[in-house]
């Protein structure tokens, strides 16, 4: 069967719109790109505020080997930022002092975001069960006393953005 001739009018039409049906959809993607980058750069610079404050109170619990307060200090900060998924406190061979999670520190935790001497601080995307998650890595009086990591989840990130999406 022969395909109809388009008319004249049919073919302006088509050439008028479909470039601006994908410069929409080119827009839009571009949109969400950037505003996925404005909230993770936010998200990344709350962890490492959060991860500045953890190492200066951990270092004097630390100094004092208040192990109890420490604990109850990180347990205090994941309870009161909904973003943050766990808090580590490591030594300086890298053994876990105290922790948020219920049971051992995964294994793919532990080795991710490694601290180099003299960094002030490192932040890397990993991958975990729980999704995506921001592991920002703070030196704990400047590395001697060990570090401090602080693990922010992206999920509330994705429900503000899906819900600033949906009301465009």
């Amino acid at each position: 069967m022969p395909m109809p001739r388009l008319s004249l009018r049919v073919k302006i039409v088509i050439a008028v719109v479909a470039p601006l049906v994908l410069l929409g959809m080119v827009a839009t993607i571009d949109a969400n790109a950037k505003l996925y980058e404005a909230h993770s750069e936010r998200l990344t610079q709350q962890g490492v505020l959060l991860a500045k404050d953890l190492a200066v109170q951990s270092a004097e619990l630390l100094s004092r080997d208040d192990v109890l307060a420490l604990y109850q200090y990180i347990w205090g900060v994941k309870r009161d930022n909904p973003d943050v998924l766990y808090v580590l406190v490591l030594d300086t061979q890298g053994r876990v002092r105290a922790r948020t999670f219920p049971e051992a520190v995964p294994q793919q935790v532990l080795e991710a975001n490694p601290l180099r001497l003299g960094q002030r601080y490192a932040v890397e995307l990993i991958p975990t069960d729980a999704g995506l998650v921001w592991d920002v890595a703070m030196p704990v009086a400047e590395g001697r006393l060990g570090s401090v990591r602080i693990g922010m989840s992206e999920e509330r990130l994705k429900a503000v953005l899906a819900q600033e999406v949906q009301y465009r």
